[in-house]
């Protein structure tokens, strides 16, 4: 979703999106094999994440609205590794304010 561009909060989507549009399941691992850990590089306020668990919580219904299908970017190389696809672009995004108005938030 390119509401959460930079809040942190695109994990949570990415995991609703999957629940709710391709009804899958994630697995989760325990800790004693896989480990997860929050990078904190932004300095979020309350009304920021507020906005961000507002949206997250509305996303079940607007899934299809934000994205990558409501994305503008050009692709610039596609880079293929072992372990995993390095994809990279340029966005061209348009202003939040407007993201706003199309959700209706």
């Amino acid at each position: 979703a390119t509401v959460y561009w930079g809040w942190g909060q695109e994990d949570d989507d990415m995991y609703s999106r999957v629940l709710l549009k391709l009804r899958k399941s994630i697995i989760r691992y325990p800790n004693e094999i896989a480990r997860y850990k929050v990078v904190r590089t932004f300095n979020h306020t309350a009304a920021k994440l507020n906005l961000a668990n507002q949206i997250i919580y509305r996303s079940r219904y607007n899934y299809s609205l934000d994205g990558l299908n409501t994305m503008n970017y050009t692709l610039n190389n596609i880079l293929f590794y072992k372990l995993f696809t390095l994809i990279n672009v340029t966005l061209s995004r348009e202003p939040i304010k407007q993201i706003y108005i199309r959700l209706k938030i």
